[in-house]
């Protein structure tokens, strides 16, 4: 988490220009629940909405949305199988979320080898431009995905996965792209504490040659304390480096970051103190840099009662560019907020 900060141009941009019109979405719909047996569950879903850009004016835009899905668990497997389809004029302000104009498809398995050992299985996939508007590009899209957690010698945890996106337009000279990530993790309890650590390397691939083919790996190493029943801790660093297959160049990021987080007795108080430094650092040509960046945040956080908290905090963030010396800075900041629950 971090301390909030406003923007430091806010107050200049000028705002009087904008023009927002009132806007409106009328939805209705319906919703079939059938438990088909057992093991056996239906669900349709069917939306239709009446969409206006501006309230005072008399054009609006009518649209529907429908998805069936058929759900299977037995035996400790499950299976899902979903497709949806959302018309190009579908608008609804209370799912933001619903991507208009695309049809989709998802299939999802979770089969267990083992009583210690699950593999899962996904592939979804989803085309737009459902009322072929030659005026835009069609776009293909399928993401393929193959997974095991593994439980051995009594807590440790094992993943590793394997995913890959493809995108094709129409037509393909527009874009047509792959991206291949493998990954592997391991967690270890111990006591009361935790250790975890993960790898991964993803390829992205560009046929069109609009975007140059990129290799990725990414490393990270964390840990969570429990230094005592009143103080916890916990540290991690990330590495991740990008190698440009074009032109040889690369990019590379690190990231350490720690905290502490202190209860007095009686747990009406807490003081909390987190530090992350991030560096990086490019040596194309073109888009050179080399920077730091360090944030450090103290907190101390009142429980007045079981709903509500008064938090008061300072924070401070230092900025380093050797290319970009003019960037370098340091900003102080301090926050008062105030949550209460209902």
């Amino acid at each position: 988490s971090s301390l909030s900060r406003d923007d430091e141009f806010s107050i200049t941009q000028d705002t009087s220009a904008t023009m927002l019109a009132p806007q409106q979405s009328f939805v209705y719909g319906a919703l079939l629940d059938w438990k088909i047996s057992r093991r056996f569950t239906f669900t349709g879903d069917f939306q239709g909405s009446q969409y206006k850009a501006d309230i005072n004016s008399s054009d609006k835009a009518g649209g529907s949305a429908w998805k069936q899905e058929l759900k299977w668990k037995g035996g400790g497997a499950s299976a899902r199988a979903a497709y949806s389809m959302v018309g190009a004029q579908f608008m609804s302000f209370a799912s933001p979320s619903i991507v208009p104009d695309r049809k989709t498809l998802d299939l999802e398995a979770s089969l267990p080898a083992a009583d210690w050992s699950t593999f899962s299985l996904a592939y979804n996939t989803y085309q737009d431009n459902l009322d072929a508007d030659p005026a835009k590009t069609t776009t293909k899209h399928a993401q393929t995905s193959v997974g095991n957690t593994s439980r051995v010698f009594g807590g440790t945890m094992l993943s590793a996965s394997w995913m890959m996106n493809a995108a094709v337009g129409e037509p393909a000279a527009v874009q047509d792209n792959k991206t291949t990530t493998l990954s592997f993790s391991v967690l270890q309890p111990i006591r009361s504490n935790t250790l975890s650590a993960s790898v991964q390397q993803t390829a992205f691939r560009d046929n069109t040659g609009l975007s140059n083919d990129l290799d990725t790996q990414l490393f990270s190493l964390s840990g969570s304390f429990r230094v005592s029943t009143r103080l916890s801790a916990s540290a991690g660093v990330v590495k991740s480096e990008t190698k440009d297959k074009v032109d040889g160049t690369a990019a590379g990021n690190n990231t350490l970051n720690g905290s502490l987080t202190y209860a007095r007795p009686g747990g009406s108080v807490a003081f909390q103190l987190w530090t992350t430094l991030s560096s990086g650092e490019n040596d194309s040509t073109l888009t050179p840099s080399e920077y730091s960046t360090l944030t450090v945040n103290f907190e101390t956080i009142w429980m007045k009662s079981r709903s509500s908290k008064l938090t008061f905090g300072v924070g401070a963030i230092s900025r380093t560019d050797k290319v970009y010396p003019v960037n370098d800075g340091t900003d102080l900041s301090v926050l008062t907020r105030y949550n209460y629950s209902f």
